[in-house]
């Protein structure tokens, strides 16, 4: 069965390209800190069509506002995330990461 807290993070992540875009800017520059402008511009948006996607992920944590309009990830809060996808995957199916390695590393 899937927790509502894990359905809501898949709900999330998969309702735009964006917050992909968005999710893959900020995992691949942890310590990014940047306003909603700035980070159109490196993912080649504009802030109006980020906006609503960034408030989404701020709704569920994975994104944070600092000071000043500013935007990060919140490590722990995505750590946590990550973990609750990865129960939920492994729910679904019949193998473990080990036996997942075994057949295919």
């Amino acid at each position: 069965m899937i927790e509502p807290e894990e359905s809501k993070a898949w709900a999330v992540f998969l309702s735009s390209d964006i917050k992909l875009e968005l999710l893959r800017l900020f995992h691949t520059n942890p310590k990014l800190t940047s306003t909603s402008e700035e980070v159109a511009k490196q993912i080649g948006r504009t802030k109006d069509e980020i906006q609503p996607e960034l408030d989404d992920l701020l709704a569920i944590g994975v994104i944070k506002k600092i000071s000043q309009g500013s935007f990060c990830i919140d490590e722990d809060k995505d750590r946590e995330i990550q973990a609750q996808i990865t129960r939920y995957l492994l729910k679904g199916c019949n193998w473990t990461p080990r036996g997942y390695c075994e057949t295919f590393c």
